[in-house]
């Protein structure tokens, strides 16, 4: 019976150092985004900020229309009260018409927001030129439109030269994952860089993996722990 209750005890050991191993191989398969030169080449692992609570980037697609390629990067990406900012770089190729282009940039985010913002700034070319910017943000993967109820949050700005800030909150509050939806469309204007804000609840939210894990572990330790006691 004791040998029955130490190979219990050694297998419930086991199970957490499995669980443990697991979660900290997810956390690990990232690499930061700060210094990535074209989002889409970051790994199937996606990209996290230093410092945040562990909320992932990824699946980053970028197309374009009026210009003959178009890269954007990351330059700087930063985690302080409870948002976390990145900060991306445009880099066109040559243009069907000279400085105008229509960009869309899409990414998932994963490990729970509750809102986006972003800022950005156009230098005009000439006279009316102007940087537009929309964006959604959706509860399910989308192409052209979010389906309708999982619509989180959407908003637009046009830039003339004035700094322009938008933000929305998600009415669903914090969720995981949300899939993004960038618009940029440049019109006899110039924008190098703008700026992609995420919000996170206070005390950062698990993603629903982590949960599954640490349930999954806890049901094993019972299930052992049970037969133990048979």
């Amino acid at each position: 019976m004791r040998r029955i209750e130490m190979m219990s005890r050694f297998s419930g050991i086991l199970a957490v150092a499995a669980l443990v191993a697991a979660m900290a191989s997810t956390a690990s398969a990232s690499e930061l985004c700060a210094g990535v030169t074209n989002v889409t080449m970051v790994g199937a692992g996606g990209c996290t900020v230093a410092g945040d609570p562990g909320v992932v980037f990824s699946n980053f697609v970028v197309t374009v229309v009026g210009a003959s390629s178009a890269t954007i990067g990351i330059s700087a990406a930063s985690f302080a009260d409870d948002q976390i900012d990145l900060q991306f770089q445009i880099a066109l190729g040559t243009e069907t018409i000279p400085d105008t282009a229509d960009i869309v940039l899409s990414y998932t985010v994963t490990g729970g927001i509750d809102g986006v913002d972003d800022a950005f700034q156009a230098s005009p070319l000439g006279p009316g030129g102007s940087v537009a910017i929309s964006e959604v943000a959706c509860g399910v993967a989308f192409t052209s439109a979010c389906p309708e109820g999982n619509f989180l949050s959407g908003y637009a700005g046009t830039s003339t030269g004035q700094l322009v800030s938008d933000s929305a909150s998600f009415t669903q509050g914090v969720v995981s994952p949300v899939y993004i939806n960038k618009d940029i469309a440049i019109s006899d204007a110039a924008m190098s860089e703008f700026t992609n804000s995420q919000s996170i609840a206070p005390a950062g939210v698990p993603e629903t993996a982590t949960f599954s894990m640490l349930g999954a572990g806890l049901l094993g330790l019972g299930l052992l722990k049970r037969r133990a006691r048979r």
